[in-house]
């Protein structure tokens, strides 16, 4: 029997679920304040112990999880108060694009002429996104196992040196704008 969720689903909302209550709990599971910089406590490594004295006589210890940076700051904290960040950075974008989505939608909807150009614009700009172009890639390989600079370069590198504008000498030679190695 089928499941009637995909996994990958699952596991994506497990993660951003997990990061929500991280973010909104950062303020009890947090050691310190993240921008509290202490000089003292500079570059300590991951379960570096501090124990401090207070006024009073009392010891206080404090536990930095995953160490501290140049500055003495706690970077679990800074992690945990980070997700925040991150949740409202992404909600933000979410809602501002499917805003303008809507927005541009709606006017291409009502205003014909508008249509034409919208689609134009859509177009235009799918063939620059890595998805649009990963089509392309098999074949990108395939050429470069074919031409010489993958017998010193390697696949990847000459797949790169493709891209790159030919030069010819004359009519019947083209060669290609890379640095010269000498043949093994």
């Amino acid at each position: 029997m089928k499941s009637a969720f995909n996994r990958s689903v699952l596991i994506g909302s497990a993660i951003l679920a997990a990061i929500f209550v991280i973010g909104l709990a950062a303020p009890y599971l947090g050691t310190r304040d993240p921008a509290q910089i202490d000089p003292i406590s500079r570059n300590k490594r991951p379960g570096a112990v501090r124990i401090l004295t207070g006024a009073d006589g009392r010891q206080v210890s404090t536990t930095y999880w995953m160490g501290t940076d140049s500055l003495g700051r706690d970077i679990y904290s800074r992690v945990l108060f980070g997700a925040r960040v991150s949740l409202l950075v992404g909600i933000s974008v979410a809602l501002i694009s499917m805003a303008a989505g809507l927005a541009i939608g709606l006017l291409a909807g009502y205003l014909r002429w508008l249509d034409g150009f919208v689609m134009r614009q859509s177009r235009s700009a799918a063939p620059e996104s890595p998805v649009a172009s990963a089509p392309q890639l098999p074949r990108t390989i395939s050429r470069a196992k074919a031409s010489s600079a993958s017998q010193s370069y390697g696949p990847l590198r000459s797949a790169m040196l493709s891209r790159v504008q030919p030069r010819a000498r004359n009519s019947s030679t083209i060669l290609w704008a890379s640095p010269t190695v000498p043949r093994r």
